[in-house]
């Protein structure tokens, strides 16, 4: 199985930047826990890495390889939690926060590896072909 590795290394920066968003989205949720009448912000997406992985153009080269996945390309779009909340209108529920903070720099932190993994792979072949 053929990877295209541009590719990979453009999805693992757009998963960066998805993560990088919803890391602000996530700090502000928290910075306005108790400002009345504020509604909770999250980005509207299920995980950009996984969706995103099924674009990478594979070419099953044995009967036995699995066919790749495909899936359309989801934009990242801001939405409100339309939870009442608490009776000052404000719906940021603090626990949930730091869940979504904490999940999204797991994921982020993978990502970083993954993207260090592969260009420690490149580099090596380059030292090696020296």
């Amino acid at each position: 199985m053929r990877i295209n590795y541009e590719t990979l290394v453009d999805k693992l920066g757009a998963e960066l930047d998805t993560k990088v968003l919803q890391s602000k989205l996530i700090a502000s949720n928290v910075a306005n826990v108790d400002t009345p009448g504020y509604k909770s912000k999250d980005l509207k997406f299920a995980n950009v890495l996984q969706d995103e992985m099924g674009n990478l153009h594979m070419r099953k080269t044995h009967p036995l390889h699995m066919e790749g996945i495909t899936s359309e390309i989801r934009n990242n779009e801001i939405v409100e939690d339309s939870n009442p909340g608490r009776p000052d209108g404000n719906n940021v529920n603090i626990d949930d926060e730091l869940l979504k903070l904490n999940r999204n720099n797991i994921q982020y932190t993978v990502a970083v590896q993954l993207l260090a993994k592969y260009l420690g792979m490149v580099k090596e072949t380059i030292q090696q072909a020296r």
